[in-house]
């Protein structure tokens, strides 16, 4: 009977390793911080964690009411703390999301495979990598207008300090689809000088040159750096 057990404890952790591994794998291809080897041990994880709430603890029935979701309960909880470290906030945009959100799948996916529903487990696998490679097509096909499809500029404008307010104000009017402008002083500067930091979503592919020639023919300031920005 021990045997027994044992093969199917290892086939349950086998299963669990393979659809979290399914699942992963666009995430390695997309060079995402969580990839395939963090989805499988997730998976992993939650397998066991699921063995041992339904087979880990026996308890006398007789006397007492089973409750054999008690830890495997927590799994939900404790997911959390590693999928909130997935997403990152960098100016107005949020990053993570979709990995943080693969691997709650994951871990569902391992307390399915700990529980001896394998079908349910590699369906769900299946359906996530259609989501993360078709889906992520068709937006990018449908939606091309999507923040998520945008790029991202940066400009730094350098100007002086009493005329912050006034070439914001142009900048607004000028450049279009601004999601971020932010002024400080340069320290290091004995002119009394600022720097504006201005961040940009465009869909042009010469959107660097564009807004470069934007700025330069609207402000009367010398120093002007267009950069596309990576976050």
């Amino acid at each position: 009977m021990d045997y027994n057990i044992s093969i199917e404890f290892i086939i349950k952790v086998l299963f669990s390793m393979l659809f979290g591994a399914i699942i992963g794998v666009e995430r390695e291809v997309t060079n995402k911080f969580a990839g395939l080897r963090t989805h499988i041990l997730v998976s992993l994880g939650a397998c066991i964690f699921t063995i041992l709430s339904i087979y880990g603890f026996p308890v006398d029935t007789t006397r007492y009411n089973a409750d054999p979701a008690r830890i495997a309960a927590q799994i939900v909880t404790g997911i959390g703390f590693i999928g909130g470290g997935t997403v990152l906030r960098m100016g107005n945009n949020i990053y993570g999301i979709t990995t943080a959100a693969t691997l709650w799948l994951a871990a569902s996916v391992g307390m399915a495979c700990g529980a001896g529903f394998y079908l349910l487990g590699g369906m769900c696998s299946i359906f996530a990598l259609f989501t993360l490679v078709v889906i992520r097509f068709m937006e990018f096909k449908f939606f091309p207008k999507s923040i998520k499809t945008a790029i991202k500029v940066k400009a730094i404008v350098m100007v002086k300090d009493e005329m912050v307010k006034k070439t914001e104000s142009i900048i607004l009017k000028t450049i279009s689809s601004i999601y971020e402008i932010s002024h400080k002083k340069d320290e290091r500067d004995l002119n009394d000088t600022s720097k504006i930091i201005v961040k940009i979503n465009t869909y042009s592919p010469d959107a660097v040159k564009n807004i470069y020639n934007k700025l330069k023919n609207n402000l009367d300031v010398e120093n002007i750096m267009v950069s596309e920005l990576d976050e």
